[in-house]
């Protein structure tokens, strides 16, 4: 089998690009003839104007000839995971025209929300699901704060639909089962889309737990639910220690902070992992719905229970009570008063670490993970009559 993988990099280097090198890694290692074709999306904001952005978003073909290229090897299908915004849906109707079957990771809800998040006014949002025209995105200025690129944004979603480019996909993965309904909900096909969450590619090792202290461990912003956390921990009875590692656009807040709260900034993968390993929670407290979040996986590796918001794909993949707790989300109180619930409780928490680290062992572990998208890739060469 010979796989073609595209993605458009993040100006900020993050989780999807972990995943999709993960992917063709864990691919390579199982004998698959897999080859990349990424973008990169900093050049593509720094070569264009604002205006030739948002044209380019909604119809570009600038990478044609580069493609046509990584093409010559004749792949048997391309896996896609980030188009946007320096590709643009023309890559799924050029892709189909030359008979390429697809296969699309939904990282996030780009194709169904402006600023992909579901997110607005630090709460979760839906106006714009399964509507014709997603007014409120334009409205509210969804997509960086601008009523403009909203619309650029929107018009991307809505024009491309009309044109069925979203229909020359063969095959959608999503993360999580929830994921899937609002996929479904937008107007996507529930049969052409299978769930499969993140992996780890090297198993870290159960860790020993014996830091006593809460870790958190992400993006210092509003949609991460940080606020919500230094609010929770202000709140708490107990004295419980909790170590923030991260950096952000909030992280002038998190450093006001002291006395039980410890902030160590960014830290490499490694560093992390020892982390987790010592801490007896992770405390994953987003306001957004998430997708998968890397650190919940993580964390389930090392046997660290997590403590999360009680919504979207979180809700999930975190049994409450078995391999983690929930608490409301958005809400300094239900956390606090969840932490001061379950600290006392070591057996239990171990319990939870020790359901977490089976969960991983049977979800998550790369030997399952390459299995599974192989299942996926066959499936999609037979929708295509191709197997």
């Amino acid at each position: 089998m010979k796989i073609l993988q595209i993605h458009a990099q993040y100006t900020q280097t993050g989780g999807e690009e972990a995943v999709a090198q993960h992917e063709f890694d864990l691919l390579r290692q199982a004998g698959i003839d897999i080859r990349q074709f990424w973008l990169n999306n900093q050049s593509f904001v720094e070569d264009n104007s604002r205006l030739a952005i948002a044209r380019k978003m909604i119809w570009n073909q600038d990478y044609r000839v580069n493609l046509e290229a990584a093409l010559a090897f004749k792949p048997d299908m391309v896996h896609i995971h980030n188009i946007f915004p320096a590709f643009s849906p023309v890559l799924y109707r050029y892709l189909q025209s030359k008979q390429f079957p697809m296969v699309q990771t939904l990282h996030n809800f780009r194709f169904l929300c402006a600023n992909a998040l579901f997110l607005r006014d630090a709460k979760p949002c839906e106006r714009c699901l399964g509507k014709v025209l997603a007014y409120p995105a334009i409205q509210f200025g969804c997509y960086h704060n601008s009523r403009a690129q909203s619309a650029a944004v929107i018009s991307m979603q809505k024009i491309h639909k009309l044109l069925g480019s979203f229909e020359a996909i063969t095959s959608y993965i999503a993360l999580s089962e929830f994921a899937k309904t609002k996929f479904v909900d937008g107007g996507y096909p529930e049969d052409r889309i299978f769930v499969k969450p993140n992996f780890l590619p090297e198993d870290p090792g159960l860790g020993t737990h014996q830091g006593n202290y809460a870790l958190y461990v992400g993006r210092l912003s509003e949609e991460k639910g940080i606020e919500v956390l230094l609010e929770a921990w202000q709140q708490l009875e107990l004295p419980i220690k909790l170590k923030i590692v991260g950096d952000g656009p909030l992280r002038h807040k998190v450093e006001k902070h002291s006395g039980d709260r410890e902030f160590l900034g960014s830290q490499p993968k490694d560093q992390v992992l020892s982390l987790m390993k010592d801490a007896s929670l992770l405390i994953i407290p987003s306001l957004a719905y998430e997708n998968f979040p890397m650190t919940l996986v993580e964390a389930y590796a090392t046997g660290l229970p997590v403590v999360v918001s009680g919504h979207g794909s979180l809700a999930e993949w975190v049994k409450d009570g078995q391999t983690g707790w929930h608490f409301q989300a958005g809400s300094a109180r239900s956390l606090a008063e969840r932490l001061e619930q379950v600290w006392g409780h070591r057996d239990l928490i171990r319990a939870c670490g020790v359901a977490a680290r089976h969960m991983y062992e049977e979800r998550f572990q790369a030997t399952v993970q390459v299995q599974q998208l192989l299942s996926i890739y066959n499936a999609t060469l037979a929708r295509r009559g191709m197997a």
